[in-house]
């Protein structure tokens, strides 16, 4: 005789925790050759269900992320946000912020995942003067080197780096400013633009564009523009223009937050990941993250030392800083965040916090 069971099921609410990592993870899933031949296969094999996938989330770091944007925008006309933040020890994603409410039913841009640039990214603004200063110690430029720094500067194009009607490239201080003089090391303290765009073009004998192209070269050694990301349809191709030491390219928190965690670690890179271990009910060893061969240090920022040179860019002796200093050996947390306002007006409109030293 049939008769109730009495449970009482919860309502389903279709709220999940870190709701734009997990989106981030499914993407990284049904982007992935090893899980089948065609993105079909994957998805299929992704919503039959019997998978057990192990991410690398940190519960307690995607609460502290979501309340520390909550707690600075806090006005319904305030920018969007985003954060990534990582471990640089392990290239691990702890915590990732895409927006302001997943689950919202009025926000038209809700479901944008602003963590891994949305759309159309975001400039990078002065957080991409490091990248050129990387550059520049490995090309024998030292931190004590002067440079002319009035509130503006004109620097001559050679004709292959001219836009249209552009024979030269006009660079202002974002204050205004001008200092006299200044060192490499202080200009990057004091982010301060004219000093940056004579590094380029001493980085190219001259040609702003051939600087830029070592610049770009340093940021990707560090982690931007990612293959793997890149895979996932994360990022955009970096163009070498003069003004991208200045921040002109598109970039996103998660290749940002990994190049920053490249420099934490004393140089020694390790990729994105997000996922530990994929299994499947039905096949026991479908995937695991190699960490022996994840954990192989894919590029060295070792100081100023020549030697270090084959291992991708410049080099302090082992196991010092550039001031010869023993490290924290054990960095933690490095994060990459941006607000900004929505997809709409997103060039119309800049970020709070863009501006200010090149290195937090």
């Amino acid at each position: 005789m049939a008769a109730p069971l009495g449970l009482r099921p919860a309502p389903a609410t279709g709220r999940y925790p870190a709701p734009y990592f997990v989106q981030f993870v499914k993407d990284w899933f049904v982007s992935n050759p090893a899980f089948g031949a065609t993105r079909t296969d994957r998805e299929d094999l992704l919503y039959r269900g019997g998978l057990r996938i192990h991410t690398t989330l940190d519960p307690a770091l995607q609460r502290d992320a979501q309340r520390a944007v909550r707690q600075i925008l806090i006005e319904r006309t305030d920018p969007y946000a985003a954060m990534t933040v990582i471990d640089p020890r392990t290239g691990e994603i702890e915590a990732m912020v895409g927006g302001r409410d997943y689950f919202s039913k009025t926000d038209p841009v809700a479901q944008v995942n602003l963590a891994t640039g949305g759309v159309t990214g975001r400039q990078a603004g002065s957080s991409f003067k490091p990248f050129a200063l990387v550059a520049a110690l490995e090309n024998g430029i030292p931190p004590e080197r002067t440079y002319q720094a009035p509130s503006s500067i004109q620097i001559a194009l050679p004709p292959n780096c001219r836009a249209p009607g552009k024979l030269m490239w006009d660079v202002h201080n974002f204050d205004g400013s001008g200092s006299g003089t200044l060192t490499v090391e202080q200009a990057t303290i004091d982010s301060v633009n004219v000093v940056y765009a004579q590094i380029v073009r001493d980085l190219g004998a001259g040609d702003p564009c051939a600087g830029a192209a070592k610049v770009l070269a340093a940021a990707r050694a560090l982690g931007v523009s990612d293959p793997g990301l890149a895979r996932m349809g994360v990022g955009h191709a970096l163009q070498a223009v003069p003004s991208a030491v200045l921040g002109a390219e598109q970039v996103n928190t998660v290749e940002m937050a990994s190049a920053y965690a490249t420099l934490a670690n004393l140089g020694y890179r390790f990729p994105p990941i997000a996922v530990t271990s994929v299994t499947d009910a039905l096949r026991p060893s479908r995937h695991r993250q190699d960490r022996d061969l994840a954990a192989l240090p894919r590029r060295l920022v070792r100081g100023r030392r020549p030697a270090a040179r084959r291992s991708g860019v410049g080099g302090v002796p082992a196991g010092r800083d550039a001031d010869g200093r023993a490290p924290d050996p054990h960095p933690r947390g490095t994060r990459g965040d941006v607000a900004r306002p929505d997809l709409e007006r997103v060039h119309a409109q800049s970020h709070r916090g863009a501006q200010g030293p090149a290195v937090p």
